[in-house]
Parts: structure tokens; sequence; C-alpha cells
């Protein structure tokens, strides 16, 4: 069997809704995404699959939506929002508003042009990877059957020592 792995790195914001400790502030990272594709056979160039293919079908994809950015949670969005209607009106203001002021921010983008990004799930390492996995299946994948997506790692913290979660398929375990 054949493997290349290909990261790259991101600065990101975010923080962990319901943890005990500091995470629960938003604070951020300079995450390492990695990716290791593996093949049984090699193309007719001797790759299992280019690296630069994996930059721009994968890695810059992720380079373009995250970097500098703020990811949040739904729910974490939703708070942001009750916030920021409580302190404009006042705590008598009604949810409606601020499920109205979340769809004008939907709808107009605001959000995206500031750097700030929701997800459907906490923002954990582990969770990232498995979605980046997910992400990386869908890019890398179509049209191939010799090339299989082993592994997504998210690299939380580099130094002093590196603290990485990582999501991979089943038979890789």
């Amino acid at each position: 069997m054949f493997r290349v792995v290909r990261s790259c790195y991101i600065d990101m914001a975010h923080r962990i809704r319901g943890h005990k400790g500091k995470c629960q502030r938003l604070h951020g990272h300079t995450w390492k995404i990695e990716v290791s594709l593996s093949a049984d056979t090699l193309d007719e160039l001797g790759m299992v699959m280019d690296f630069g293919d994996i930059k721009t079908r994968f890695l810059n994809l992720l380079e373009n939506h995250f970097d500098h950015t703020l990811l949040l949670g739904e729910d974490d969005w939703k708070a942001l929002a009750a916030v920021c209607e409580y302190s404009k009106h006042g705590r008598n203001k009604t949810f409606d508003r601020v499920e109205k002021a979340l769809a004008a921010c939907s709808s107009t983008h605001v959000g995206p042009r500031l750097g700030v990004h929701t997800i459907h799930f906490n923002v954990t390492a582990e969770r990232l990877a498995e979605h980046f996995y997910k992400v990386a299946v869908d890019k890398l994948m179509p049209g191939q059957d010799r090339v299989r997506v082993d592994y997504v790692r998210v690299y939380e913290k580099l130094h002093p020592t590196e603290s990485y979660a990582e999501y991979s398929r089943k038979e890789c375990v």
C-alpha cells in the first residue's frame, strides 16, 4: 500500500460550549489540518495523487473558508445574536427578534464578510476532524476508486507539544 500525507495551517478562533475550563471562552489556535490518502496501486505517473491536486481540491478550500475566522456552533451564534438584541433593545424584547436578526445576518452574508461562520456542532478538534474528513471524501474522491482517504488529523496545539484529533474510516482503525 502507498500513502501520501499533505497538510495546511489555518488561524481560527472558536470556543467549546459546555467546557468546564478556559476553553469555554473565545480563543484561537494555529490549526494544522492533515489529510492522508492511500492506494494499493499508483497512477500512470507513479503517484497516489498529485500533491498539487490535494492542495487545490481540498486544502485551499479549508484555507479560503476558515483561515482568520471565528467558527461558532449554531447555539453560540444564537446566543451571540440574543446578546446583541438584548444590548440594543433591552430585556423585554422577544426571542422572535433574535430569529429575525439571525435571518438578516444570513441573508446579507454579514457573518462571512466579517469572518464569522457557524457550523452544526460544538467546535472541538474531534468534530472538526470528522467534518473535514467528509469534505475530503467529497472533494478528493469523485471519479476515484483507486484512492482512499485514510484519515484527517486536526492539530489544535503544535508547540510545545503536539495535540491532535483524528477521524478515519472504520476499516483503517
